[in-house]
């Protein structure tokens, strides 16, 4: 994230940075509990891309959020991305862009639970949530 600070922000390199960090962070956090449980492969591999799929999600959030927020909410000044020259997804694609990969990334983190049923409701609502947090 930080050897990107200053570089022409590009999708490829917005995603890159993005998946090994808050997208493979929310991943594992879903995903081990499931494996040290005894899960079956199926489980795991849909759980990895729920995680995945809603931990970018997040951090597009995040990257909106620096530049629409407001600074009191964020605890951090708004643009401050910008203004470091970090890779964020507005940067490469724009805002609306980014608003509707959010809604197309949070709608494919909960259908990767569809095999889960029922049971994999709280993991649905907390994607929804973090799809909406306004900080």
């Amino acid at each position: 994230d930080m050897e990107g600070e200053g570089k022409k922000p590009s999708l490829q390199r917005v995603l890159s940075i993005h998946r090994r960090k808050t997208g493979a962070l929310l991943a594992v956090a879903v995903r081990l509990p499931a494996v040290l449980a005894g899960a079956t492969p199926s489980v795991t591999k849909a759980l990895d891309r729920y995680g995945r799929d809603a931990g970018l999600a997040f951090q597009i959030v995040d990257d909106v959020l620096n530049e629409t927020g407001d600074a009191k909410s964020l605890g951090k000044a708004v643009g401050s991305d910008k203004e470091r020259g970090k890779m964020t997804y507005p940067a490469a694609v724009g805002l609306d862009a980014s608003k509707r990969e959010i809604l197309r990334l949070t709608q494919s983190a909960m259908r990767a639970l569809t095999p889960l049923g029922p049971k994999a409701e709280p993991l649905r609502a907390l994607a929804r949530h973090m799809a909406s947090r306004t900080v």
